[in-house]
This record gives C-alpha cells, sequence and structure tokens, in this order.
C-alpha cells in the first residue's frame, strides 16, 4: 500500500484484506469487477467494479468511480483505492480523479503515482476515456 497523497493510498488485494487496525484508512474503494471484499463496520465500503479492457459497463462504471472517489476526497476521507494487484484500475481512477481536481492530464498524474508505485502501468483501453 503506498501514500500518493494526504488522502489516497493505492494498494492491492492483500492490503484490503489487512486493514483490520489501520485506523487512519477511514474510507475503501474496490474498483475491480471481479473482486469481492470483506467489508469494514468502521469504514466506509464501496465497490465499483471496473473491468480490466474495454468494456461498455466501464462507460458507467469509471466517472462513477471518480465522483465518487472525488467526493470522499472532498470530504477528507483518507481512502484506500485498490483492484486485484493495485497496478492499473486503481491507479487510473486516482489519476483521473486527481487531474480533475488539480487541474492536470491525467496521465502526468499517472506518472507521478508511478514515481511512488513503480509497478503501475496505463493499458490501452484507458486512453478512450480522455
Amino acid at each position: 500500500m503506498d501514500k500518493i497523497n494526504k488522502n489516497i493510498y493505492i494498494g492491492n488485494s492483500s492490503d484490503a484484506d489487512n486493514l483490520d487496525n489501520d485506523r487512519k484508512i477511514t474510507a475503501i474503494l474496490n474498483v475491480a469487477f471481479d473482486l469481492n471484499r470483506k467489508w469494514f463496520n468502521e469504514k466506509i465500503s464501496l465497490k465499483i467494479g471496473l473491468v480490466d479492457g474495454p468494456s461498455e459497463e466501464n462507460k458507467i462504471t469509471v466517472p462513477l468511480a471518480i465522483e465518487v472517489l472525488k467526493k470522499l476526497i472532498l470530504n477528507n476521507c483518507i481512502i484506500l483505492v485498490h483492484c486485484h494487484q493495485g497496478q492499473n484500475r486503481s491507479p487510473f481512477i486516482v489519476a483521473k480523479t486527481l487531474s480533475l481536481l488539480n487541474d492536470t492530464s491525467w496521465v502526468e498524474e499517472f506518472q507521478k503515482i508511478k514515481e511512488i508505485r513503480p509497478e503501475v502501468f496505463i493499458k490501452d483501453w484507458m486512453y478512450k476515456f480522455d
């Protein structure tokens, strides 16, 4: 799990499973379509599943995940955004959201994330959401 800024952490499914004693995280956003995780009583736990590839569903889920993450940030939540590996979908949603909040390009934000979390990479289908 890597801290991206004061509100956002990016992680994988194992990170999400091991948050029981992690009090700094107040919200969890699971962006994996095919991943169900346990729910936490003391944390906001949300799932907006993105398909890991081109899909009609992503036309709805990508903007929804961005809007939800933006609202969590604006409400000063400390959020773990995760998918299976924390390499594609979660950094993509974080980059898209930060680009809206910072008036930058999402690719630029993705590169900043990559400096913190080197294993992330952009997939071709993500460019369709420019």
